[in-house]
């Protein structure tokens, strides 16, 4: 969704804490920054984090040691499973998402295939591969890994799990926990808030990841010029510009491809050279990979152009044989019916239609037949607020 309204919200929150006395402020300090981390509704950073203390975090078919520090296998193949993470969203209406997993894991030995670390996910009855590294390219020393599993339904359950497998006693790899002497280290097995699939912009439920900066238009007297910014960008697919003559009813005017994904800003410009005489409004559409879209706010820009230049034309004129009569430029006449008469020199109708004034233009034939003799005959177009008139030169 577009993110306009973060910037406004601090500066009000800003000038508040400056009328109130201290202690107020420092209440008021740790309301905003403070949010819970057991709430995967919050992106705070962490859905979930690994404690060998507490088993209901995790569950183990085997290990050589397991302490409050580590779990360590060697000379066998044994798993070990997270416990269900809620994702945030909603499942079926809010986007899928990337899901970050640091596990600071190490290989000690001569580690070769069929040695190996799996890393999958789940979100149902089966396992999906994240990640499988062989042999001598399991890390050594006690480095952090990162990993994604991608693409994950919104407010999906998710498992991981980890299988360590070596075939020597002399090797061994060993999970480190965060709480091995009660303090962090900034290791162990993490799985943070989740990302906007394919980006690096952290996922937000029920917002699409675009942020709009500005969005404004400049009249010219043939057409109008919009412009719009965005701040970043995730997932998006494409900008639709639409237009509207009374800011209920639109109708889509261009199509803009949008830029995927961005941290930067990004400029983008279009025209929309059938403008609506008088008042036109204005808004993006924009729209994401997986369909979800959002509206940018309304603007309006006036035409530089008469909007009272309602005109009657006959084509071609003379005319022999058969009369097109247009009605072009009315578009305050739209959805209106408009009765379309031809008179001779007498004032007699030789021919009448009636139609429906759409988009500012309407279109009807006249046939000439044998009883309409060659002449200057009398076009007028008529509704209940307007009457228009023109000639219609007929020859034989």
């Amino acid at each position: 969704m577009f993110v306009n309204e973060y910037q406004n919200s601090f500066k009000m929150t800003n000038n508040l804490l400056l009328r109130l006395p201290k202690l107020i402020i420092l209440a008021l300090v740790v309301m905003l920054f403070t949010q819970s981390t057991s709430d995967p509704s919050f992106n705070d950073g962490e859905l979930y984090q690994l404690n060998f203390e507490d088993n209901s975090t995790y569950t183990v078919n085997c290990y050589s040691v397991l302490s409050h520090g580590k779990w360590e296998v060697k000379n066998n193949c044994c798993t070990l499973t997270t416990s269900i993470i809620n994702l945030p969203g909603v499942f079926g209406v809010d986007q899928n998402m990337d899901v970050p997993l640091n596990a600071t894991f190490f290989g000690t030995g001569n580690l070769e295939a069929p040695d190996k670390v799996v890393i999958e996910y789940s979100i149902g009855a089966s396992w999906q591969l994240v990640a499988e590294i062989i042999g001598g390219n399991i890390p050594t020393g006690h480095p952090t890994s990162g990993f994604r599993a991608e693409n994950i339904p919104a407010g999906a359950d998710i498992q991981f799990r980890l299988i360590f497998c070596t075939n020597e006693q002399s090797e061994k790899i060993t999970l480190l926990s965060d709480n091995e002497d009660g303090h962090v280290h900034g290791q162990g097995l993490f799985v943070g808030s989740p990302f906007y699939r394919g980006s690096n912009v952290t996922y937000v439920p029920g917002q699409l990841p675009v942020s709009l900066v500005s969005f404004y238009g400049i009249a010219e007297k043939e057409k109008m010029n919009l412009f719009w910014e965005t701040a970043s960008e995730s997932n998006n697919s494409h900008f639709e510009l639409e237009r509207s003559i009374d800011g209920e009813e639109f109708k889509i005017v261009t199509t803009i491809q949008g830029s995927g994904n961005s941290n930067s800003r990004i400029r983008y410009s279009t025209e929309d050279y059938e403008p609506i005489k008088g008042t036109s409004y204005y808004r993006l559409k924009q729209v994401d990979f997986d369909g979800k879209f959002a509206y940018s706010n309304l603007i309006s820009l006036s035409s530089l152009v008469a909007n009272n230049a309602c005109n009657l034309i006959v084509k071609p004129n003379p005319c022999m044989g058969k009369c097109f009569i247009y009605l072009e430029d009315c578009d305050d006449q739209n959805g209106n019916e408009m009765t379309f008469s031809m008179y001779d020199a007498l004032g007699n109708v030789v021919n009448t239609q009636t139609k429906t004034v759409e988009e500012g233009k309407s279109l009807f034939a006249v046939d000439l037949n044998s009883s309409m003799k060659p002449g200057v005959y009398i076009v007028r177009g008529s509704s209940n607020n307007k009457n228009i008139n023109n000639k219609a030169i007929i020859t034989n």
